[in-house]
């Protein structure tokens, strides 16, 4: 009993009926538990003294008959009665639409919470359906209130608490897994680095290097890039992709991203970004399109000083359909040249691919720079005007060249594919228009399958 709890009451709390109920809850369990053998009279004298001194004050206004005295019952049916004036349901409506989702608290606490206060508003049949909306109000997950609000009028309370304990079960065990994944490539990576201090490789076949080494590679050619001396995998260019964000949404986002790959040279399309606080260098792509930096996971390994991997629900999906696998969000200090050092967000990413540097982050790092001008057309040449005299014929129309004509393309050449790129909403009307009158005067042909 010494270590045990006993219940009190806030005399001066603005809603009286809760802290009432909740101390009836508690006096009612040391009923039947620890004084459960106990006689009626001691029962209320603990219930006096557990009430305190404006509960005494309280007693000290009743008439009791005999039969009344020393009967629990009698004394919290007194209580109650003197409790259910003060009850103010316009205040404890007032608390129940003030209370969000605190940080770190998981729904199951969020919605009981929500429910006790209910009990006090007088909401009658209308208590959950309420609740319900003051959950998907209230929520601080905002993937969890795209998902409760998706439901739309089928939505119950029951589906609503269902669905929001799926989605952080969901988050709470990508979490769990990310924390995990993170420190396996390390030591898988030390591991090959130190393998490649002892024993160099060759630079065109991969395999040990020794001064009798003879090498496979030579005199072979490239599967790839079809040059001799070299072996596919030792070729010196890499798999550039572009990534072009479709959509986003603040939490809970999903991108759309559009996957390029091109055979291009290391150093055209790519800058230099210092990494400050490694003292380090990454080459990153510029991509115009994206609006999203990527940074794969193997070059986050190599960093000396890690930043914190924060969680994220966003989701990137390539052009053709792959879906990349998001390891979460990293800020970094990064700085081009001489400029001062500025943080970025990068979403850490399991791909091979090369680290991808967004139209935001390019501008801001001065990469870029989009230049506006409108010039009015030069002016036509005499010589020039009188061709389109003597020959105006031949600039009517649009005229065609007898016979056909055929395309050879390069031996061994390889064919990637082109995402099509995004109209801007205010002139999709005027291309579409274009489209049609090309179309109807033959220039252009709709093709609605897969042609040779």
């Amino acid at each position: 009993m010494d270590s045990t709890p006993a219940p009190s009451i806030n005399w001066s709390s603005p809603n009286l009926k809760s802290e009432w109920r909740k101390f009836k809850r508690h006096y009612e369990l040391m009923f039947s538990g620890l004084l459960s053998g106990k006689s009626d009279a001691v029962k209320c004298s603990y219930l006096l003294i557990w009430t305190g001194e404006k509960g005494q004050d309280v007693f000290s206004t009743w008439t009791l008959t005999d039969a009344e005295a020393n009967k629990p019952k009698v004394y919290l049916n007194k209580f109650e009665n003197y409790i259910q004036p003060s009850a103010n349901p316009i205040f404890a409506k007032y608390i129940f639409h003030q209370r969000n989702q605190a940080d770190g608290e998981i729904i199951e606490s969020y919605v009981t919470q929500l429910k006790v206060l209910a009990k006090d508003c007088e909401f009658d049949t209308l208590e959950d359906q309420l609740v319900r909306g003051w959950l998907v109000f209230g929520v601080k997950n905002a993937r969890i209130r795209e998902r409760l609000l998706s439901e739309g009028a089928t939505l119950t309370l029951a589906r609503a608490i269902e669905c929001s304990r799926a989605i952080e079960t969901v988050q709470e065990t990508q979490a769990l897994m990310l924390n995990e994944q993170a420190h396996i490539p390390i030591k898988q990576e030390v591991e090959v680095v130190q393998r490649q201090k002892n024993s160099p490789a060759c630079y065109f076949c991969a395999g040990p290097y020794s001064r009798s080494h003879k090498c496979p590679a030579k005199g072979n050619q490239c599967s790839k890039c079809r040059k001799i001396n070299h072996f596919a995998k030792m070729r010196k260019s890499k798999v550039v992709h572009e990534l072009e964000t479709r959509s986003e949404v603040e939490d809970g986002r999903e991108f759309m991203i559009e996957s390029i790959s091109t055979e291009e040279k290391v150093e055209k399309p790519y800058a230099l970004i210092k990494l400050t606080e490694n003292e380090s260098e990454l080459a990153f792509k510029i991509d115009t399109d994206a609006k999203a930096n990527i940074l794969p996971l193997k070059d986050f390994n190599k960093l000396a000083r890690k930043p914190a991997l924060l969680p994220t629900a966003d989701m990137l999906t390539s052009y053709t359909g792959e879906q990349l696998k998001v390891l979460g969000t990293a800020n970094l200090k990064v700085q081009y040249k001489n400029q001062t050092p500025q943080i970025h967000t990068f979403h850490v990413v399991c791909t091979d691919r090369a680290p991808i540097l967004s139209r935001q982050s390019s501008e801001r790092l001065q990469l870029i720079k989009f230049v506006l001008s409108v010039s009015k057309p030069a002016p036509i040449r005499p010589v020039i005007q009188k061709l389109l005299n003597e020959f105006s014929v031949v600039f009517e129309g649009i005229g065609t060249l007898p016979g056909t004509c055929k395309i050879y393309l390069k031996e061994g050449a390889i064919p990637t594919m082109q995402p099509p790129k995004r109209v801007p909403f205010a002139l999709q009307a005027k291309f579409k228009e274009e489209l049609d009158r090309l179309g109807s005067l033959g220039v252009i042909e709709k093709v609605t399958k897969p042609t040779q």
